[in-house]
């Protein structure tokens, strides 16, 4: 590295100042990009789970009680404000069978222009797992004219699972669930 003194100016007060200069050539650069992204494509492909084994997931992957906690905004579907979307928080416990099906429980929903919604049971579903932990849930809600319709991502080996709200697209809504 070399150091080179430079004036800023000479008008009384102001200092002069040291910079320093990085000497590298355009070939030192070129390596080092080159280095850069070879790294990135031999970096191997982590498992959205986060298993160390890196191991693929599957439908036996979730299995067994899981507690959700979901907030966003929904679509009334029924009731004096029908077609007005609100802002809601829920609480649930959905139970994956490990073969592509669930059940939930305890679904008890707070909206903000339709006030508490207990549940009243009957809430059923199917879910796909791709290998890379990314997968796909359709929830059926009695009264409710229009299936739920969910993209996910499992992490954590399994204990939890992320989910989003695609359909009906008037919803935006999240959903984390963790195994119980």
């Amino acid at each position: 590295m070399r150091f080179t003194k430079t004036h800023t100016s000479q008008v009384p007060g102001v200092h002069a100042r040291r910079t320093k200069r990085l000497g590298i050539g355009v070939s030192a650069a070129v390596t080092a990009a080159v280095v850069a992204a070879t790294a990135t494509t031999l970096t191997p492909r982590v498992a959205a789970h986060g298993d160390d084994r890196g191991s693929a997931c599957h439908a036996r992957t979730l299995r067994g009680g899981y507690g959700g906690l979901a907030s966003g905004v929904r679509l009334i579907s029924f009731g004096p404000n029908a077609g007005k979307t609100e802002t809601i928080a829920s609480t649930s416990l959905r139970t994956y069978d490990g073969a592509g099906g669930f059940t939930e429980s305890g679904a008890d929903l707070h909206g903000q222009l339709t006030g508490v919604t207990a549940d009243t049971g009957g809430i059923y579903g199917t879910y796909e797992v791709n290998s890379d932990c990314t997968g796909k849930s359709t929830r059926y809600v009695p009264g409710v004219p229009f299936p739920i319709v969910s993209n996910f991502v499992i992490v954590h080996s399994g204990r939890e699972v992320k989910e989003a709200v695609m359909e009906p697209a008037a919803n935006l809504v999240t959903i984390v669930w963790d195994r119980r």
